[in-house]
């Protein structure tokens, strides 16, 4: 290849890399403004004390933040030329996209908690996955970072990227199956009469395929892409991860005026899922106006 074409090929992809950037950019931006009133509706009413809350505002606004840092790289405001500056820069995406993954793992394991009765067994497996998430992601990141931005082989740093991405794993598909297989029985045992079990199932299903998604990039394809295609997946990612968890939130919040009328779910029983006990709806249980069990 010509040095012209060469030159050609980089403003090329330097040009792609700015129209992922700036449209991923506009996806979040967009997805802020149309569901803004839903946000003051449903969300900003809710306690200070809520996960909820706090964890659909987090992946909100990071991921706006990440996607304005992300759009500055890709017009060259942010340069990554030094071996600290890539260590920075490659530090700060590996965990952005790490919280957001964990962010949407916290909102479906709030989900299985309460599917459960807040089972103090369900508490304490969350809390061992958890833990070794976070402590899996600090060794993983501190052995492959330095070595990715020093372009040497790190075996034992792509050992512990599959570490990770097998702990991620395991969470994921251990939140997953204990929503699945306690909605479908309760749904079975209920004649599909609540509704919400509906879309604590559906939501489910998609967000499992999602992440799974997201782990797979995160933890075994990141080094082995081209520069482009890594941008690309990246920066959509952020934003699809930012999408799901708000829609996680906003489904269940819509439920009360979209369900059928005599439905009688209180509005912490669709915003405040870490608050009630939905073994309450299986046969026996009750359902009163002010919650599920009965507690204003």
């Amino acid at each position: 290849m010509s040095t012209s074409q060469s030159i050609a090929s980089t403003a090329l992809s330097e040009l792609t890399i700015n129209y992922f950037s700036f449209s991923s950019l506009t996806f979040v931006a967009w997805d802020i403004m149309t569901t803004f009133d839903d946000e003051v509706q449903y969300i900003w009413p809710q306690p200070r004390r809520s996960p909820t809350k706090w964890l659909f505002l987090f992946t909100r606004y990071h991921s706006l933040l990440c996607q304005l840092v992300v759009f500055l790289r890709s017009l060259g405001r942010i340069s990554v030329s030094s071996y600290g500056a890539c260590l920075s820069w490659t530090l700060f995406q590996t965990t952005s996209l790490q919280c957001l993954v964990m962010s949407v793992e916290l909102l479906l394991a709030i989900r299985v908690y309460a599917l459960h009765g807040r089972s103090w067994r369900i508490r304490v497996l969350f809390s061992i996955l958890f833990g070794f998430e976070v402590v899996a992601a600090i060794v993983a990141f501190s052995i492959v970072i330095p070595h990715y931005c020093a372009s040497a082989t790190a075996r034992l740093g792509l050992l512990f990227l599959i570490l990770l991405s097998s702990i991620s794993m395991v969470t994921q598909v251990t939140v997953f199956v204990l929503a699945l297989a306690k909605s479908l029985k309760v749904i079975s045992a209920t004649r599909g009469t609540y509704p919400i079990l509906y879309i604590v199932a559906r939501d489910s299903l998609w967000v499992f395929v999602l992440i799974t998604g997201a782990i797979v990039f995160e933890g075994i394809c990141f080094g082995a892409l081209s520069p482009l295609f890594r941008s690309f997946l990246y920066s959509w990612g952020i934003s699809v991860l930012s999408f799901s968890s708000c829609r996680l939130v906003l489904n269940l919040c819509r439920l009360k005026e979209d369900g059928p009328e005599g439905l009688n779910v209180d509005p912490a029983f669709t915003t405040n899922l870490d608050e009630i006990v939905l073994d309450e709806l299986e046969p026996g249980g009750g359902c009163s106006s002010h919650g599920v069990d009965g507690r204003s």
